[in-house]
């Protein structure tokens, strides 16, 4: 599962689910992502909120198995964090992350961001 997005009413993460066939010995790296904050973004990818008099929450970041050299690169599964609540009030929503595309957050104040995709995190609108 990925991690929320910060705040009220931050997106769900993604769920993510397979078999992964493993051999004996193989070491395995296993990153939980963390929830977004006020602004600040969860841990392990999760985007930054804006700053300001109607500051945004942060998103959430992904979980991931990785093998070899545990670099980004090496991630064999993901599952995305939420988007973070929107500024101005609790009726913004942050999208939630999953399936082959995210899908789009809830502003009082115009559109919520767009989801996420296989390859990027969604766009502010």
């Amino acid at each position: 599962m990925g991690a929320k997005g910060g705040c009220l009413n931050g997106g769900k993460g993604a769920k993510v689910t397979g078999t992964i066939l493993v051999t004996p010995g193989q070491i395995l790296q296993i990153n939980v992502g963390g929830m977004g904050g006020y602004i600040t973004a969860g841990w392990n990818g999760g985007g930054i909120g804006k700053p300001g008099q109607t500051a945004s929450c942060g998103g959430g970041g992904a979980s991931d198995i990785r093998i070899g050299a545990f670099n980004l690169q090496d991630r064999i599964i993901v599952a995305s964090g939420g988007g973070g609540m929107g500024g101005g009030n609790n009726l913004n929503k942050g999208g939630n992350g999953g399936g082959q595309t995210g899908n789009n957050g809830l502003s009082s104040w115009g559109n919520g961001g767009y989801g996420g995709t296989q390859n990027s995190g969604g766009n502010g609108k």
